[in-house]
């Protein structure tokens, strides 16, 4: 994991030490928990096997060319021989692109940054 989500991921774990330092034990916990919630849903979402098509919404190449790149053995098929899938995590960004649903999750991550940055929340 890395940019903005593993900063809210990280900071969560902080929030949880200072906690039950102050001895919130059962708040501390339920960051903790959030924050591997977060983690593991973040793995999940790299992990997810994506059709060659939608994989090439997400990359900005073309179907076309994702299917050679795994006939060649360049990016891993996740899928079967006759119907390749990609880990999110192995598609190809062409320069520039990014992907809609790392878009939202980064705004998630944002805002909760702008909501600690202009409240008292620790």
């Amino acid at each position: 994991m890395k940019g903005p989500l593993s900063e809210l991921v990280r900071r969560w774990r902080e929030d949880a030490n200072v906690l039950r330092h102050c001895g919130h034990e059962r708040t501390a916990t339920l960051c903790e928990r959030h924050a591997e919630e977060m983690a593991a849903a973040w793995r999940d979402f790299q992990e997810e096997g994506l059709s060659v098509r939608q994989a090439a919404q997400e990359s900005g190449y073309s179907e076309s060319r994702l299917y050679r790149l795994v006939e060649a053995g360049c990016v891993r098929n996740v899928g079967k021989t006759r119907a390749p899938r990609i880990a999110r995590r192995d598609v190809p960004k062409k320069p520039g692109k990014r992907s809609p649903e790392l878009m939202r999750l980064e705004r998630y991550a944002i805002a909760d940054q702008l909501l600690r940055e202009t409240t008292d929340i620790p």
